[in-house]
């Protein structure tokens, strides 16, 4: 063989002439159908036979190979008889449909007994469930003490009803004391619930006719001027003469 540009002499096995360097295309003949093939088909265009990768590369024979005859077709596999087909064709379907059945049913069942086990479950649970002890006793605690505070609160204010009524009982000589802070002249001896009568100023002077509530409060006189005759002044604020 020669390159068909130089004329060089080429081997077989040669891709490039060895004197130009151009490529060299080779063309072969399908070993199945022998049409004249490209270099680097895969496949002949003829009888769609794949080609070997390194056919092009391979050396040629003494003989050109003669095309591959096809080989007997396989006898077709023998078939089974309909009936015996019908037949584990009917038997598949009984049984995914006994399986299908027999899967609804235990999940229906499963289903009923976890209801029913919730609901069991939840009935114990409110009828034996334990009481909250702390909270009760922390309620009965909590009233106990409003009972006790109301309790205590009657007790006071018995106890200064009764103070009241004795030391109003109680009746001093009387005398003379000095405003030493300015201080509320009240309608009673108590800061709850009374009326003010006046603002008495420091350094004013007031006659009194008695002491009250354990010596707490004194009855002044209070000048014509006032709409009230006399007036109570707590203890802290006057200074006797």
């Amino acid at each position: 063989m020669v390159c068909p540009e130089c004329g060089a002499h080429l081997e077989s096995s040669d891709q490039f002439c060895p004197g130009c360097g151009v490529r060299i295309i080779r063309k072969k003949r399908c070993p199945e159908c022998g049409e004249m093939l490209r270099e680097g088909t895969r496949f002949c265009p003829s009888c769609g036979e794949e080609i070997p990768e390194d056919y092009f590369t391979r050396k040629k024979s003494s003989a050109r190979a003669a095309p591959k005859k096809k080989a007997n077709a396989a006898p077709p596999p023998k078939k089974r008889p309909v009936r015996d087909r019908e037949e584990e064709d009917w038997d598949d379907e009984e049984d995914e449909e006994s399986v299908d059945v027999l899967t609804i049913m235990t999940v229906a069942v499963g289903c009923i007994l976890l209801v029913i086990i919730a609901v069991l479950g939840f009935n114990l649970f409110q009828r034996y469930m334990p009481k909250n002890y702390d909270k009760a006793a922390q309620k009965q605690e909590e009233e106990g003490e409003e009972a006790d505070e109301q309790e205590d609160e009657e007790d006071g204010q018995q106890l200064e009803e009764n103070n009241y009524e004795e030391a109003s009982a109680e009746v001093s000589e009387g005398g003379t004391l000095v405003i030493v802070s300015n201080v509320n002249v009240r309608d009673n001896p108590d800061t709850q619930g009374t009326k003010v009568i006046k603002v008495a100023q420091a350094g004013e002077s007031y006659d009194y006719t008695e002491v009250v509530d354990g010596g707490m409060w004194y009855k002044v006189l209070l000048p014509d001027e006032s709409d009230y005759d006399f007036g109570y002044v707590y203890a802290d604020y006057i200074k006797l003469q």
